[in-house]
């Protein structure tokens, strides 16, 4: 089985150094997949752009649907996400916090 390759993603979170939505650094950064693993194949869950940089808080608050995460992706990540649901609707949906 191929190792996964996390490098460019744990960098890019990193580099941005703050959570993408509360912009606190302060209360440890995750990297937060867009679309999560269960849903999404796991090559196209890899990439930077199917990662952002969210604080605890934010990313348990996004898991759980209780807020859109669209405002604060940019381009590249929107189509990542479309790309890694299979669709525009399902991306759109899960990345505002709609229940599938």
């Amino acid at each position: 089985m191929k190792r996964r390759d996390w490098s460019a993603a744990r960098e890019k979170v990193e580099a941005e150094g703050r959570c993408r939505v509360c912009k606190s650094a302060s209360h440890g950064l995750d990297s937060a997949h867009v679309i999560p693993r269960s849903i999404a194949p796991a090559e196209s869950n890899m990439s930077a752009d199917s990662i952002v940089p969210l604080c605890r808080i934010c990313h348990t608050a996004f898991d759980a649907h209780e807020f859109s995460l669209l405002e604060h992706l940019t381009l590249d990540e929107q189509l990542a996400a479309v790309r890694a649901a299979g669709s525009l609707d399902r991306a759109r949906r899960i990345i505002t916090g709609e229940r599938l």
